[in-house]
């Protein structure tokens, strides 16, 4: 299903830690003078269908972007969709 520089799940821990990352495609506290954390998460988002944050929620690709399922607002599951757009510049 998926070719050799794709992944299915991916666990990235602190290298992603929040939806907000993904979606702005770079790391919020970059200490690495080489940026090589926003190097990583663009490489994830380059390449999994699902990534499970360090601190929010798995984010899930669709056709519209990626998506999470938040169950914390009390009325049962709640899809977000955020579309990604990452410029090819980037």
């Amino acid at each position: 299903m998926f070719g050799p520089d794709q992944f299915g799940v991916m666990p990235t821990n602190d290298a992603i830690k929040y939806a907000r990352e993904a979606l702005e495609a770079r790391c919020d506290m970059e200490f690495d003078p080489q940026k090589r954390g926003t190097a990583t998460i663009r490489h994830i988002l380059d390449r999994a269908d699902r990534i499970v944050c360090g601190h929010h929620p798995e984010l899930i690709r669709t056709e519209h972007g990626l998506t999470w399922t938040d169950v914390a607002d009390g009325r049962g599951a709640t899809l977000l969709r955020i579309k990604l757009h990452v410029a090819a510049s980037l």
